[in-house]
């Protein structure tokens, strides 16, 4: 009984580990010549790739990402913050195709650092204990529920674009060659 469950879970580990990567098809391409597409595109898509790639291996590299938004607000006033999102990108590279996934991903806010998926539920407590009138902080929340979700979906427009900007690079690089 113990083996059937530890291979049930090993099993799902594994299915929720390959949900996480993506494959990308890149034809008549070598490792060597997709590991090239990747880091100019890494070039063209960060402020420096120097000091975003982390790893570079002819199979594999590792990028830390980062992207840069505003959350306004109203507590009574309106206030806007700027925030980033944070995030690793990985790709593996194999003859005619790479994969990629993004991970690790949080949002900087505030002087906070919190898990992309704990943002939606977060409350800044630090406001909360500053207001004692109920119906100031039922407005509050809302105000702030509100600016997180827009948050988030600024963030998913973010990953969105980037998924589909990586998704594209065999066709990029195609249209570079072919010039």
């Amino acid at each position: 009984m113990k083996r059937i469950f530890l291979a049930l879970l090993f099993m799902v580990s594994l299915g929720v580990y390959a949900q996480d990567f993506k494959v990308v098809e890149f034809p008549d391409k070598s490792q060597k010549e997709i590991n090239t597409a990747l880091k100019a595109w890494i070039a063209q898509n960060f402020k420096s790739a120097k000091d975003v790639i982390q790893l570079d291996e002819e199979n594999k590299i590792i990028v830390k990402g980062n992207d840069v938004f505003k959350q306004s607000y109203k507590y009574g006033e309106l206030r806007t913050i700027t925030g980033r999102l944070l995030f690793m990108l990985n790709f593996d590279i194999k003859d005619n195709k790479y994969r990629y996934s993004i991970s690790d991903a949080y949002i900087k806010i505030d002087g906070l650092d919190i898990p992309l998926q704990d943002y939606e539920g977060y409350v800044l407590a630090k406001n909360e204990k500053t207001m004692k009138d109920w119906m100031i902080l039922k407005k509050a929340r809302q105000n702030e529920a509100d600016a997180r979700s827009k948050t988030l979906d600024d963030v998913d427009a973010i990953l969105d674009g980037l998924e589909r900007s990586i998704e594209n690079i065999p066709n990029e690089t195609k249209k570079s060659e072919d010039w």
